[in-house]
């Protein structure tokens, strides 16, 4: 076990200093010469998560797949799928800005379908952590793209303040969290439509 540390440590500073050596502007603008959206990052982790799905393993009896092989392609999809984010709000942030809620939906539709079908075979494979990450991280691009970042934070106080008092005063009512939520989702449609902006990036 010792040796396979040592071996793993020494691996770990090699891809290290090799990737240093990278000049990630000249790498970025050559991809971005011929996909600017970074849609082959996102195809590589969904081509990763499919080959998990159907050929990987996981310690016995747990049934999450993590290993493929002799390596674990959810951290490196994890990876890509940033990449892919960077890329994608790059160039599309000022677009998304500006657009009115119905067609920034619509703008969004194939972002939404590539970010759900990862989302999907993450709860297939059953390892959810990077997906949470991987959620979080969507909410916080959206959200700078959106420039609602500040709404979008009191979105989330506000919803975690209304769970804190539902547990503290009403706990072992039934429903009560689902009552929370709906509350707050109300309390969400009635500013947007007093304010005629509706900021999606706390509904997310």
């Amino acid at each position: 076990q010792g040796q396979a540390m040592v071996v793993g440590t020494i691996m770990g500073l090699t891809a290290l200093c090799l990737l240093s050596k990278v000049d990630y502007v000249k790498l970025w603008n050559k991809v971005s010469s011929f996909d600017e959206s970074g849609y082959i990052f996102a195809g590589a982790g969904i081509v990763l998560q499919l080959l998990l799905l159907v050929f990987g393993h996981g310690p016995e009896g747990s049934g999450v797949k993590v290993n493929l092989w002799f390596f674990q392609p959810s951290e490196i999809t994890k990876y890509l799928t940033i990449i892919f984010f960077a890329f994608y709000f790059a160039k599309n942030s000022k677009t998304l800005a500006r657009l009115p809620f119905k067609r920034r939906i619509i703008r969004t539709a194939v972002l939404s379908c590539i970010f759900g079908a990862l989302l999907l075979l993450y709860l297939a494979i059953g390892d959810m952590g990077p997906a949470l990450v991987l959620s979080l991280t969507f909410i916080c691009f959206y959200s700078f793209a959106r420039r609602d970042f500040k709404q979008m934070a009191l979105g989330v106080v506000s919803l975690c303040v209304l769970l804190w008092i539902s547990s503290k005063f009403f706990q072992g009512v039934p429903f009560a969290n689902v009552a929370t939520v709906t509350i707050w989702l109300s309390l969400y449609l009635l500013v947007g439509i007093l304010t005629r902006k509706f900021h999606e990036s706390a509904l997310l």
